[in-house]
């Protein structure tokens, strides 16, 4: 569009709301003044509806004051007659005065003498009327005696003691209430008319004989039911549209309307409006002129201005004109172009360098997708020239076995106007294949209209052979975790395996030992060799078990039994453990606790073996005659337990490699202190398992050393409620009478353990197989069994479940206990899934498991006592 027709519609635009509010403004002013007539009648009709009530009151008061006459009181209807007849001379407009009976007989009638015949004048509905309001009331338009000749009634009834007596009504012709509506001054071209109840014309200043006793209009007659005060449009008598009015009056029911002819009021309100919008339209009119001529002076500069810009489009720059535009904004906006003009030039050889520049390489296309540039790297990348890779030509860089998919992928991102990546394969001039990596994005105008694609590649043949070195060493890593993760499998194997090899020998010689030592009575060779025999078990038992907790560490699958654990008793029982390594050495053993008790969160079996490992560990490096110290005490919130020897000490290089696993100061043939390296490192870590920590400190080799364990200090409140319990377990029910059944496969276990459970008063049967054990079952009754895991043919596990399958006389309840050199939580699981109310671990302490075969048997007592 040419910007004098853009201004052309811009002015007629503008003019528009003008031409539109002007137009409202007419329609409200024409409005405006119809409302006003509508008011102004209807305040004429109202007005006239007050005096016409006005008018009926005052001839009410009038009768109301005869009707209280004391003549008639005392029914000297002669006296009374004489004065209605004075009244009714008094009343303008009055016809006659009649005084009937409420039975409807007329009494008298003053326009007859007193006392000659009379006929019946009086409408007995209007009688009725009176009588059944029991107060003043107006008729409705009757007919005369005499043709084309209409009259109204005004009657206030008259009471006695017994009730409504007299009835004494005024006769007022349609011809009076004409005088009424002429009374009064009504425009030369407007209508009045009085209606009564039914809408029927008592008195019309128009054409009155010809439209008395009719009824009114029906927009008029329908109209004056629906509402007491209206106006509105309607169509007259005489076919004539009128504005019109109605009051209906309150007192009598009647109605006072006005109707004046729509073009008469019409032809006066056209005057105004027409002069008011003729005014607006003079003022649009010079307003549109105005602009049109301005417009006109506007428009040149601005096609000057549409000039410079398209030779700013065309890459030129023309010289301004001198004269200027006149306008200072085109001005400014040429001066803005020519500016941009320069810029651009700048923008442009800037682009060249950077595109020169950058290590990618760039590229750039119409909005067909056709290439238009490519800077020196990119060609350097694929081997082409610029020449060659313009239009289409780049797609011929394109390796055969990618080019249709990469192809594709680019009509694609043309079509649908997005992004555009991939990778894909170069096959250079000299035949060397490259691997890139492209990526484009739509460039926009100010319409949101794609006019090009602009985009890189980069050389990622290097790192494409990178990953795959990358692979390939990854596959190398997960082969080598695969072979890692099986030789951990077979390490737990084989901890396993060894474990139940080792435990089930030492648990046969710690039974053994138990059952010969109080017979070694008056034999003190005897006696000392049965000791060394068991300090040797116990250090076999403990190397194993330190093996075992190492490895389930490391796999995350050691178990803790969290309570609250007062240490002192932790304490005394890790001295217990350790007094024959400290009377044979003769080393002395101080221990100060202290004051009160301090307890802590944890596993009372783990902290019981991290002070042992210490005091174990201070008594291996003290000298005989030696001295050890211990001590219990409370820091802060925390409880502190120091462990100090006067023995080799830790050389100062040694001392951060304390508590590393497998770690020892002397490692040679001759040292003196035998052991694995694996107690502190236990201890570090089942401290730490704790919320603790462990130290070390030494002043150097030959000064001894000092071990530190800080734990946090339980609630005083969890501490009672565990020694309570405590107390309570204290109190071991005793294997005293207790019928066992022992299922081992090792005779020499076998007999060891049914010799410990005999000499502590039970009574035991012995079985060596799955199949001897379930025949006795099936013959005897016993309180608990305890059962090896590990046996030839069917083991342990195949015993609990074909027992649990039996019927429940044939010994299927019968408590079980799985007493094997399977250690660990896993094995314990496994036992208690398959039907074991108990697992137990090999070599195990005589006390420990006579314990437990107690608490058992009195479980399933209490059982029993409650099913029964």
């Amino acid at each position: 569009m040419k910007i004098r027709s853009y201004l052309f519609v811009l002015t007629a635009a503008a003019l528009l709301p003008l031409v539109v509010f002007s137009a409202l403004i007419t329609g409200v002013l024409w409005k405006t003044q119809q409302s006003a007539q509508d008011l102004r009648f209807s305040e004429r009709v109202k007005g006239m509806s007050i005096a016409l009530d006005r008018e009926l009151l005052g001839s009410m008061r009038v009768l109301e004051i005869l009707a209280r006459s004391a003549s008639l009181d005392t029914e000297d209807l002669a006296i009374f007659y004489a004065r209605a007849r004075r009244v009714r001379d008094q009343e303008k407009g009055w016809q006659t005065i009649i005084l009937a009976e409420a039975s409807g007989r007329e009494v008298f009638d003053v326009r007859r003498p007193f006392g000659s015949p009379l006929r019946q004048r009086v409408d007995r509905a209007t009688l009725q009327q009176a009588i059944r309001a029991r107060r003043p009331i107006v008729s409705r338009l009757l007919e005369g005696p005499g043709p084309g000749e209409f009259r109204t009634f005004i009657g206030v009834p008259v009471a006695s003691r017994e009730g409504i007596q007299y009835v004494l009504l005024a006769e007022l012709d349609a011809a009076s209430w004409l005088s009424f509506l002429q009374t009064y001054p009504v425009a030369a071209d407007a209508t009045m008319t009085l209606l009564d109840q039914d809408g029927h014309i008592i008195a019309r200043t128009l054409d009155n004989a010809r439209w008395v006793g009719k009824s009114a209009a029906p927009d008029l007659r329908e109209r004056s039911r629906e509402s007491t005060l209206a106006a509105y449009r309607t169509t007259g008598l005489e076919g004539e549209r009128l504005y019109s009015a109605h009051s209906r009056s309150a007192v009598s029911g009647w109605t006072m309307a006005t109707g004046v002819p729509v073009a008469a009021v019409n032809s006066v309100l056209w005057k105004s409006t027409l002069l008011t919008a003729g005014g607006v339209v003079l003022a649009i009119a010079l307003a549109g002129g105005l602009a049109l001529l301005l417009s006109r002076n506007a428009a040149r500069p601005i096609s000057a201005l549409a000039r410079l810009s398209s030779a700013f489009s065309g890459g030129s720059s023309p010289p301004p004109d001198e004269r200027g535009l006149r306008i200072s904004e085109v001005d400014e906006v040429a001066r803005v172009l020519h500016q941009a003009a320069a810029d651009r030039r700048v923008n442009e050889a800037r682009f060249e360098v950077l595109a020169q520049l950058a290590p990618a390489g760039l590229f750039q296309t119409d909005a067909g997708g056709g290439y238009v540039y490519v800077n020196d790297q990119w060609c350097a990348i694929t081997g082409i020239s610029r020449q060659h890779a313009t239009g289409a030509g780049w797609v011929d860089a394109l390796h055969e076995d990618d080019r249709e998919r990469v192809t594709r992928h680019w009509d694609d991102a043309i079509k649908l106007q997005c992004d555009f990546a991939t990778e894909y394969r170069l096959l250079r001039p000299d035949s060397e294949t490259r691997w890139v990596t492209a990526q484009a994005r739509p460039v926009r105008n100010w319409r949101d209209t794609v006019v090009s694609h602009v985009g890189f590649i980069t050389d990622t043949t290097d790192l494409k052979r990178v990953a795959e070195r990358r692979e390939e060493l990854m596959e190398r890593i997960q082969a080598a975790r695969i072979a890692a993760e099986s030789a951990s499998h077979a390490k737990d194997e084989f901890f396993g395996v060894v474990s139940h090899e080792l435990r089930n020998p030492l648990n046969s010689i710690q039974l053994w030992l138990e059952v010969l030592r109080p017979r070694a009575g008056d034999h003190p060779q005897i006696a000392r060799a049965l000791e060394f025999i068991k300090r040797a078990a116990d250090t076999q038992t403990k190397l194993i078990d330190d093996l075992l907790d190492v490895a389930r560490i490391e796999a995350g699958k050691l178990r803790m039994e969290v309570v609250t654990v007062p240490l002192g008793p932790i304490l005394t029982a890790a001295l217990d453990s350790v007094r024959l390594a400290v009377t044979a050495k003769g080393i002395t053993l101080e221990l100060r606790l202290a004051e009160g008790s301090l307890a802590v969160t944890g596993d009372s079996s783990r902290l019981q073996q991290v002070a042992s490992n210490l005091l174990s560990n201070a008594i291996k490096f003290t000298p005989k005659g030696g001295k050890v110290e211990v001590s219990l005490r409370r820091t802060d919130s925390h409880a502190r337990l120091i462990v100090k020897d006067d023995g080799e000490g830790i050389a100062p290089e040694f001392l951060p490699h304390i508590f590393e696993r497998f770690r020892q100061a002397d490692t040679s043939s001759s040292r003196t202190a035998p052991g694995l390296g694996l107690g502190l490192s236990i201890a570090r870590q089942l401290v730490e398992l704790h919320g603790g920590r462990i130290w070390a400190e030494s002043p150097g080799k030959g000064k001894g050393a000092t071990f530190f364990v800080e734990l946090p200090l339980a609630p005083a409140i969890a501490v009672l409620a565990e020694s309570r319990g405590r107390d309570d377990d204290k109190q071991t029910a005793p294997v005293q009478g207790l019928r066992l059944l022992v299922v081992e496969d090792e005779p020499g276990a076998q007999e060891a353990l049914a010799s410990l459970l005999r000499s502590a008063g039970a009574r035991v049967a012995t079985a060596g197989s799955v199949g001897e054990a379930l025949d006795l079952l099936e013959r005897e009754r016993f309180d608990v069994m305890v059962s090896d895991i590990g046996m030839p043919g069917q083991d342990g596990y195949d015993l609990i479940r074909q027992l649990r399958q039996r019927p429940r006389d044939h010994g299927s309840t019968t408590p079980g206990i799985a007493l094997t050199a399977y250690a660990g939580v896993d094995n314990e699981r496994r036992a208690l899934s398959a039907g074991y109310q108990m697992h137990l671990a090999k070599p195990i302490k005589p006390s420990v498991l006579t314990q437990a075969i107690a608490g058992l048997a009195r479980s399933r007592r209490d059982e029993l006592s409650a099913a029964d």
